[in-house]
């Protein structure tokens, strides 16, 4: 799963894609990777792959034929996904790897979520997100300021989770 994970996008017809993806959520592949993570946090690297992995899994869009990406988001967030991208920022804050991942999930999460469906994504963003995620957000920017991911994804993702949590 992490070399197709890897491959070029837009080597695989979007259906493709979408049938593999869906078939390892339906594995409980976000499970299996949160379980992962929990039992190894003082690897960081497990948690680098497993942000890796959660983000390609989340990331494909309606776009591009994946009409499953909406409920992987679901299944990621009721799988801890959200909870483990954040534990893993806390315990790593100077390894950028996990960094740059672990938004890249807490982006896709909240912010593409937003996109399709905004009522859910705030509920989702109420019920999931730590208090104190906009400061490792600002935190990870601030220590990778060249970080592309953290740099494109941080923005929108303060904002996202400044509206969901406004009075």
């Amino acid at each position: 799963l992490t070399r197709f994970a890897e491959a070029r996008p837009g080597r695989w017809p979007g259906t493709v894609v979408s049938r593999l993806l869906q078939a390892a959520a339906d594995a409980g592949v976000f499970e299996a990777v949160v379980a992962a993570m929990r039992s190894a946090p003082d690897v960081p690297r497990m948690q680098h792959q497993g942000c890796f992995l959660m983000q390609v899994m989340c990331t494909r869009s309606e776009i591009n034929g994946d009409l499953g990406a909406g409920a992987r988001r679901d299944r990621a967030a009721q799988a801890g996904a959200i909870e483990a991208a954040v534990e893993a920022m806390r315990l790593y804050p100077q390894e950028e790897g996990v960094q740059e991942w672990a938004g890249s999930v807490l982006y896709i999460l909240a912010c593409a979520a937003a996109e399709n469906n905004k009522e859910a994504a705030v509920l989702r963003l109420r019920r999931f997100y730590p208090a104190d995620t906009v400061a490792l957000l600002q935190a990870a920017r601030a220590s990778f300021p060249q970080n592309r991911r953290l740099l494109v994804h941080e923005p929108y993702l303060l904002a996202t989770l400044r509206a969901a949590t406004a009075p």
